[in-house]
């Protein structure tokens, strides 16, 4: 356990998991300095990967606001939407930020929005090169309870054998919306898109004929090249300051792999990948009411879980940095 010793950071930060994770206790987040963040959660987040702050009551706002201090947040890229555009989930007032839930949540808490609800199940990625955050701010008050899965890149890399290790960096891939849509996961799932029980790969992909014209000309041509490209090429990567080797992928938007079929790609991809994402590498987090959950992407993995049929709804942002992960 580690414990501040400055009277303005009085805090305990317990580690959730062996490889990735820990929570914060005793910190309202809407309270922090940007010097605090700065000198303590920055490094806290590049050294667990991911940090939950217990207890906040806070609004979508300052939660949104407490991310964008991060030093190695791109600002500039703050006026641009990270999600699809025209998404309904995002918040009028904030449109950064999205509410993730059931339909009967509270509406009070959608603020305009129309709760996303992704029924998809497990299905591993990172969601880029960036920061993400989740606030719940409904939770089912009965067991079963959601749960969302993280796991450490670096440890995944780890986990491999040196023939694996060979495969995944031989591993030349490239990635777009070509066998689903350009759209939310929610979306992909209801046009028929599936990931295989481990959520690895793409089980089923989107059929042409669940989608329009338009929808069709944009999968050919997507206009948001950035939230596949950055993945091409080699699976492993460095992380821009710990310079250390992650698995860094997101396999539901495989298109291809130089050398070997569609199939053969997702195979391996599937073999590279599920060490890390199973068993003890694996760390299940149950929501509670008030939990943010902050990771850094460019050293986690991370995947949804079955649906809960319970209200419940989080508010979700994702923010780019500024350095681009780096080749092995």
């Amino acid at each position: 356990m580690e414990r501040s010793r400055s009277p303005v950071r009085r805090f305990n930060m317990v580690p959730l998991h062996p490889f990735v994770g820990a929570r914060v206790e005793g910190i309202n987040v809407s309270k922090v300095s940007q010097q605090d963040i700065a000198d303590v959660w920055a490094p806290a987040l590049e050294k667990y990967g991911l940090l939950l702050f217990s207890n906040q009551d806070i609004s979508p706002k300052e939660f949104f606001n407490f991310m964008k201090c991060f030093p190695d947040v791109d600002l500039d890229e703050l006026s641009v939407n990270p999600f699809a555009q025209g998404d309904p989930a995002c918040l009028p007032e904030l449109p950064t930020v999205r509410a993730i839930g059931t339909p009967d949540s509270d509406p009070s808490l959608h603020r305009g929005a129309t709760p996303e609800e992704n029924r998809i199940g497990k299905e591993w990625h990172t969601d880029g090169c960036g920061i993400t955050g989740l606030l719940a701010a409904q939770v089912p008050l009965l067991a079963p309870k959601r749960t969302t899965l993280w796991a450490s890149g670096y440890r995944a890399w780890e986990l491999l054998d040196e023939e694996m290790k060979q495969k995944a960096m031989d591993l030349q891939a490239h990635f777009g919306p070509g066998r689903t849509m350009e759209a939310s996961l929610a979306e992909i799932y209801r046009r028929g898109g599936r990931t295989n029980a481990n959520g690895l790969k793409l089980l089923r992909e989107v059929e042409r004929s669940r989608l329009s014209e338009e929808e069709l000309r944009r999968r050919e041509h997507p206009t948001n090249l950035r939230r596949y490209l950055q993945y091409d090429g080699c699976v492993v990567k460095r992380h821009p300051s710990s310079y250390r080797a992650t698995l860094w992928s997101t396999p539901i938007f495989l298109e291809s792999c130089s050398g070997m079929s569609w199939e053969q790609g997702q195979d391996l991809m599937e073999q590279i990948l599920l060490p890390g994402t199973s068993g003890d590498a694996v760390y299940v987090h149950e929501w509670s009411l008030g939990d943010f959950v902050l990771w850094d992407n460019r050293s986690t993995l991370h995947s949804t879980t079955e649906v809960v049929d319970a209200p419940q709804l989080m508010y979700q942002a994702f923010l780019r940095t500024k350095m681009p992960m780096r080749p092995l």
